[in-house]
């Protein structure tokens, strides 16, 4: 690292104008960082180093970001929370950069305060941050995946000193990929945070497709090492003839060790599921895949049938104050299947519990607060929702806000823009992919393939995207193409109100 050294004093004379510039260059290697420096001082000294600022960070916006309009308060925020995050990640394609250890709950920003983590990696990574910058740059994605396979053999080897099978991630991490916590009954107790990458690589497969990744750099070796962690961490009770986890710590980090954390339940078997589908997808089912699925279909998932709520861990007493998100994670992200009435009783009646920052002032970690802020657009008022084979969204706009757009948005190797007010979205395919993209508007029952550049309004409604497995855009002589084609104008005839394609 070189720096500029900061005076304590800066002296201006009266009614005269005088720019100082201070400079940091950070990398791994030393002739880099030196080269930096000396080419962003030239710049300055030639009065054009925020103009080629200004350039770079229009190409970063340009490959995708959110717009808020009608609510300057909500944009400006908007706008810093996916600057700081973006500013944490590599602006160049560095995909197989070693040096990149990942992203820390505060960013580039840690120092000597206890909050600061010492820039170590959590599963704030993967749950909170790793989300909005999947939805907008799978590229970005992929790095940040990068960083979980790169220290598999860590994890692997932290495993084995801990007397388990597979690979068992560590609570904190850095450039060995070895625990760096010193919490010590927290990196024995939290290995949730080894489900939650897998539920990451689960996300990044729905929504980029890139098979490759885990065929030919780890993934699926990453993925079936955690799940042989996860069936050997698991034991038959032969009473309930479920599989059960003693002995761990959920999210809430007031309570450990417990047996039976539903969060770390069900994130083990959303790992199972993951791993068999994506053996399945690459051809490789063996015995394995088989014993995963029935660990994953027989996993024990603490409910009060008379309550109708899911208590946190086995012996939980309804009152019991918790640290933070736990149950209510089950709902969203992970989504677990359950009735509305139970998902609202599990919100109200951990809602009274929670109690770190109870008091409104927010999530002090700073990345992991704003990926968490970007998801609420995103997946809240966006309303998009990953699935295997699809792409959920139904849009509704934040009280005070006149329009939200959502740029270049990726999905399946393509891209597009949903931009919503409060009752017309219109949707744009911005890049084609090697597959042709439909837009399936539910309650009207339609799906319109959607052309490159051409723009969709239609009422809001509940709407997915999906890819037509059979059809090539580049095939242009295909009879597909001619039934899109015949498709986009018989809607426009028969649909003049509801569905209009400019």
């Amino acid at each position: 690292m070189i720096y500029t050294n900061v005076p304590s004093k800066l002296v201006l004379s009266k009614d005269k104008k005088k720019t100082f510039y201070f400079l940091t260059a950070l990398g791994t290697e030393k002739n880099q960082v030196i080269d930096a420096y000396k080419k962003a001082m030239e710049m300055a000294k030639k009065n054009v180093l925020m103009n080629e600022h200004t350039k770079a960070w229009l190409e970063i916006w340009k490959k995708g970001y959110i717009d808020v309009r009608g609510d300057h308060n909500l944009a400006q925020i908007t706008y810093a929370a996916q600057y700081y995050i973006l500013s944490s990640l590599p602006s160049n394609d560095t995909s197989g950069d070693t040096d990149f250890v990942g992203l820390s709950p505060t960013g580039l920003a840690h120092g000597l305060t206890e909050d600061d983590y010492g820039g170590h990696i959590f599963w704030d990574q993967d749950i909170w941050m790793f989300p909005p910058v999947l939805m907008f740059r799978t590229d970005l994605a992929k790095v940040l995946m990068k960083t979980r396979t790169r220290t598999l053999d860590a994890a692997r080897a932290r495993a084995a000193m801990n007397g388990r099978k597979g690979a068992m991630y560590p609570w904190e991490s850095a450039q060995t990929g070895m625990e760096t916590t010193n919490a010590h009954w927290v990196a024995l107790y939290e290995q949730h945070v080894t489900g939650d990458i897998a539920f990451a690589a689960q996300q990044y497969l729905y929504m980029s497709d890139d098979l490759d990744f885990f065929k030919n750099e780890r993934g699926a070796e990453m993925l079936q090492n955690i799940a042989e962690f996860w069936i050997h961490r698991a034991a038959l009770d032969k009473k309930l003839m479920k599989y059960i986890i003693t002995g761990v710590m959920g999210p809430d980090e007031y309570h450990s060790p417990v047996d039976n954390s539903i969060y770390t339940n069900y994130i083990a078997a959303k790992s199972l599921e993951m791993a068999v589908d994506c053996l399945k997808r690459l051809g490789k089912e063996s015995i394995k895949t088989e014993v995963y699925e029935i660990v994953k279909d027989n996993m024990y998932l603490p409910f009060d049938s008379k309550l109708q709520y899911h208590p946190e861990y086995d012996g939980y007493k309804q009152g019991t104050q918790v640290k933070q998100a736990d149950v209510i994670l089950l709902g969203f992200p992970l989504m677990m299947e359950m009735s509305k009435s139970v998902r609202f009783n599990d919100l109200v009646k951990y809602e009274a519990m929670w109690s770190e920052y109870s008091d409104g002032t927010g999530a002090v970690n700073f990345l992991t607060g704003m990926g968490g802020f970007l998801q609420s657009l995103t997946f809240g008022y966006g309303g998009f929702r990953i699935y295997k084979d699809r792409l959920e969204f139904h849009p509704q706009l934040p009280e005070g806000s006149t329009n939200i757009t959502l740029h270049n948005m990726d999905y399946r190797n393509s891209s597009f823009t949903v931009s919503f007010n409060e009752t017309i979205m219109a949707i744009t395919l911005t890049k084609e992919g090697d597959k042709e993209l439909i837009l399936s508007l539910k309650e009207s029952g339609l799906d319109i393939p959607l052309p490159l550049g051409k723009t969709l309004h239609t009422s809001i409604e509940r709407s997915a995207l999906f890819v037509n497995e059979s059809f090539s855009p580049g095939c242009s002589s295909s009879s597909s193409l001619k039934s899109s084609s015949l498709t986009l104008l018989l809607l426009n005839f028969v649909f003049p109100f509801n569905v209009r394609i400019v």
